[in-house]
């Protein structure tokens, strides 16, 4: 499913959401918590620098104008 029209940050959501989903097959499914954790880590500084990805597309792309999205 596609949330982003710009490709950059359509791929960098996958990314995170993956590993997300690897985190918790780790945490709850195979109850590996050391892996689990170094996961967990990776899944955080994918969304830093998600946040950072976002903020500078807000900023630099014209399809945004103070903040609202044009069609």
């Amino acid at each position: 499913m596609q949330l982003y029209h710009e490709p950059h940050l359509q791929r960098k959501s996958d990314k995170c959401a993956a590993l997300w989903r690897e985190w918790y097959n780790y945490k709850y499914g195979l109850r590996d918590y050391e892996r689990a954790e170094r996961t967990r880590e990776r899944w955080r500084k994918c969304c830093d620098d998600f946040e950072i990805m976002l903020n500078n597309e807000l900023k630099t792309n014209p399809r945004y104008n103070n903040g609202r999205y044009l069609l």
